[in-house]
This record gives structure tokens, sequence and C-alpha cells, in this order.
């Protein structure tokens, strides 16, 4: 499960150099799923929720009954 704030400035969410860590560099949280959804083997559509500023992606059919989760807060 990942759960990331569109707003944060020390691991972006798209993915950069970190506002308040000096040299920190970051991958996007989209490719930090998808890495995880290609390594468990999953469906790559995940079922999508939103809830007010809160939007929950499941990816299911992974190998060994397992999940990978991106729950976003857009603010």
């Amino acid at each position: 499960m990942h759960v990331h704030g569109k707003l944060d400035r020390t691991v972006p969410y798209d993915g950069g150099k970190s506002v308040t860590l000096a040299g920190a560099n970051y991958v996007s949280a989209a490719d930090s799923v998808r890495f995880w959804v290609m390594a468990d083997g999953c469906s790559p559509k995940p079922r999508t929720t939103q809830i007010t500023n809160v939007q929950r992606d499941v990816y299911t059919e992974c190998r060994g009954g397992t999940t990978v989760e991106l729950v976003t807060i857009s603010n």
C-alpha cells in the first residue's frame, strides 16, 4: 500500500527533486506502484474509488492473492 499526498514537497507525488531534502530525487508515485503491480503480476487496470479528496486504486488478481494499492490525497 502506497499512501501519498499530491502536495508533498519532501517526496514529490510526480517524482523529481525534494524541496526539503537536499540531493534527494524520487520516482513518481505512479511509477513506484507500477513497479509493484508488475512485480506481483497484478491486473494492470485498478478498481478506483473516490471519497472527497481521497482516491484509492486497488490492483487485484496478483500472484499469491496479494493486492497493490495506491491511496492519493489530493490536498
